[in-house]
């Protein structure tokens, strides 16, 4: 149950019914900080093509997504585009629990997911550096 008060507080009421990510985006839509515009498949090969020549900038390893983990996520966000993360074996953390954290965390969208690599797009509002098709 969604309930918003004047003073622009928006109140969401976790019931069994409705995953915690789901209730995440719909707070997100309500306060304008989640992107709806998907990445179309077009789009998502040319940024896959792009990060065939990147390396791994951010390793997810055994202590799994903590948050200084997130915290150089963002940080990478600040100067690329497109940031390539990759999970080390032992990472006691599932890749679907963390993907939806990340995107979550960083406002970022999943682009690929390859082994135990994955490739997030977040568009830089002040300087994109990248023409999607």
């Amino acid at each position: 149950m969604l309930t918003a008060f004047s003073f622009g507080i928006l109140f969401v009421d976790f019931k069994p019914g409705i995953p915690y990510n789901r209730a995440l985006i719909i707070y997100r839509i309500f306060t304008g900080r989640y992107n709806l515009e998907a990445l179309n498949g077009k789009q998502r090969r040319y940024l896959s093509s792009l990060a065939n020549s990147i390396k791994a900038t951010v390793m997810i390893g055994k202590n799994g997504l903590t948050d200084n983990t997130l915290l150089s996520i963002r940080n990478a966000f600040n100067t690329q585009e497109l940031v390539k993360i990759k999970i080390q074996d032992g990472c006691p953390d599932e890749t679907e629990t963390m993907v939806s954290k990340i995107e979550a965390g960083t406002e970022a969208q999943l682009v690929q997911i390859l082994g135990h690599t994955l490739l997030f797009y977040r568009r830089d509002r002040d300087h994109p550096r990248l023409q999607l098709p």
